[in-house]
């Protein structure tokens, strides 16, 4: 059978895959878009709303998860957007436990890997594409009616401008989620 694993955030982890990947086990995994922007020491600053499971883990994990991405251990990229209202976030400003867990990403999952993977040099194009549309479009089934431009499929078409910057504001915001774990970031990649 096909494995699939979600939300993967450890270095450690990305090791088990790449050994089941090259044991000729079936099994594929994805990672967060958060979990490659942010790591575990920016909780304070973030506070209630950098509380998610999995949890936010070390910067060296971050580049493992990076590192993985690009070399295809990880094959896709998901949101796990988790639109919650912020006053469900703010109750955990004095105990983080008491915090909705989960963030904001539908809006910013692309944002990210344009602006941490493709403008840093990360990712590339069409890596780009393959973790986007193609690897989940066969993962779940949906490939040839998605995950790619030919006659008969589904014209899903995305427009994007790697070289703009925006500021992240939450009144951009289209989701029941009136905040994001990103207000404040600037993004290159719109």
């Amino acid at each position: 059978g096909h494995l699939h694993i979600a939300h993967i955030t450890t270095s450690q982890g990305v090791i088990e895959v790449e050994k089941g990947k090259q044991t000729g086990v079936l099994v594929t995994t994805e990672v967060c878009p958060h979990h490659l922007m942010f790591h575990r020491d920016q909780m304070n600053t973030l506070g209630p709303k950098s509380k998610m499971n999995p949890p936010l883990r070390t910067k060296e994990d971050r580049a493992a998860l990076w590192s993985a991405l690009l070399r295809g251990t990880i094959d896709i990229v998901v949101s796990d957007h988790a639109p919650c209202p912020i006053t469900q976030k703010e109750v955990g400003k004095d105990d983080i436990r008491d915090a909705w867990a989960g963030v904001d990403g539908v809006q910013s999952i692309i944002r990210v890997l344009l602006s941490e993977g493709i403008n840093r040099g990360r990712l590339s194009f069409h890596r780009l594409l393959r973790i986007l549309s193609r690897n989940p479009a066969r993962i779940f089934g949906l490939y040839p009616k998605k995950g790619v431009v030919q006659v008969g499929s589904d014209a899903d078409l995305v427009l994007i401008d790697h070289t703009r910057e925006q500021k992240i504001k939450t009144d951009m915001m289209f989701s029941k989620c009136n905040w994001s774990i990103y207000d404040g970031v600037t993004l290159k990649g719109v």
